[in-house]
């Protein structure tokens, strides 16, 4: 178990439909952030969609079994010796998912399929829903990997027991226009789960929309613990988690022993 826990959130404006240059894009971010002086990651967190831009109508899966970003994801665990998590539109087993990569350095990958699909800009007419929460292990820290549109779901969320996880990590193309929304809600799912909580969303345009960023870090408290650096056109978005420090706040202010949904 790891005491610390350090996130590095990259947020840029993501080529639209073009996962080759996203990837390197990403590649380029990692080696600025990795010269900046900043803690060396213990996981990378990239936004939903990051191959692609949030595309609904005719979108570019890649296959289960033999998907490039996937390999990519891979490859650049072991090579930063960080988790890399993020999400993509995948084909599996005839339904498209937008399907959210747990990759750690040692190989175990966590996969969840994103549960609630945004109606009001198509998604679910194109992708399938997924049915089971996730949580990934990594260093000792339990994770619960949540997509976008997820965030407005609090049962689907709920800290089952007042400990299930440890850090929720959302993963967004969440629109400039509806921030206000966004931030309130990952401040309330931090303090409601007496958890971390971890948004990392694009920046830049689509065809769809603006993206204005807004990637941060939250405690268990509310209070927002993490820092951002500018490296080119890109944003880093840093945060050290102390487990210990949570542990302590759980058993001082157990509110979980209240909840309604057990």
């Amino acid at each position: 178990m790891d005491d610390i826990l350090n996130l590095a959130l990259f947020q840029w404006d993501i080529v639209w439909r073009d996962p080759e240059a996203n990837r390197a894009a990403v590649g380029r971010i990692m080696e600025s952030y990795s010269g900046s002086g900043a803690p060396h990651p213990d996981i990378v967190v990239l936004p939903e969609c990051f191959t692609t831009g949030f595309v609904t109508d005719i979108p570019q899966p890649e296959a289960a079994g033999s998907s490039p970003t996937l390999e990519w994801m891979i490859s650049m665990a072991r090579t930063w010796n960080a988790a890399v998590a993020g999400s993509i539109a995948v084909e599996d087993g005839g339904n498209i998912y937008n399907r959210f990569y747990f990759v750690t350095p040692s190989g175990p990958i966590s996969v969840y399929d994103k549960k609630h699909l945004f109606r009001m800009g198509g998604e679910d007419r194109v992708y399938t829903p997924g049915n089971s929460r996730v949580v990934a292990v990594y260093k000792g820290w339990r994770i619960l990997l949540n997509v976008c549109y997820d965030l407005r779901f609090p049962v689907w969320t709920r800290n089952r027991g007042g400990a299930e996880y440890d850090l929720i990590l959302n993963v967004a193309s969440w629109p400039a226009v509806r921030m206000d929304a966004a931030l309130c809600l990952c401040r309330a799912r931090a303090i409601e789960n007496l958890s971390y909580f971890a948004f990392a969303n694009r920046s830049g345009g689509s065809p769809d929309g603006e993206y204005s960023g807004g990637s941060a870090v939250w405690d268990f408290k509310g209070r927002e613990i993490s820092g951002t650096m500018r490296l080119g056109d890109a944003v880093a978005v840093s945060a050290g988690l102390s487990m210990s420090s949570l542990r302590l706040f759980r058993e001082k202010f157990p509110a979980w022993m209240d909840s309604d949904v057990k």
